[in-house]
């Protein structure tokens, strides 16, 4: 059998308002799996997650342009997230010649 103990009501009532404030000010967060794909150009590499509006970003090498996309996802999930809103994800699958030789897909996730 469990061992149980009992707590007073100002311990309760410390337990609550300890969990509240762990709720508001931490919320639990959402994991959200992305793939972009990321091109070459003259100006190094652009990268893009079709299924999010916005989620565009560059870099000069192959790996800046992968943290870049990471964080210019993050940012703007972040945005829909703290203002409640619903994330406007397109629905619509890329075109298959959307994607060319030589195009690296970069799948990550983000925590929000």
């Amino acid at each position: 059998m469990p061992q149980t103990a009992e707590i007073g009501v100002q311990d309760a009532e410390a337990y609550k308002s300890t969990l509240l404030r762990w709720f508001v000010l931490q919320p639990p967060k959402k994991r959200f799996a992305l793939t972009a794909f990321i091109r070459a150009d003259d100006d190094g590499f652009t990268a893009i997650v079709p299924l999010l509006p916005g989620g565009v970003s560059s870099g000069q090498t192959l790996e800046e342009a992968k943290a870049n996309i990471q964080q210019a996802c993050a940012g703007l999930i972040e945005e829909y997230v703290v203002a409640n809103e619903v994330i406007p994800w397109r629905a619509e699958p890329l075109p298959e010649d959307a994607l060319l030789e030589g195009d690296v897909l970069f799948a990550f996730t983000i925590d929000a």
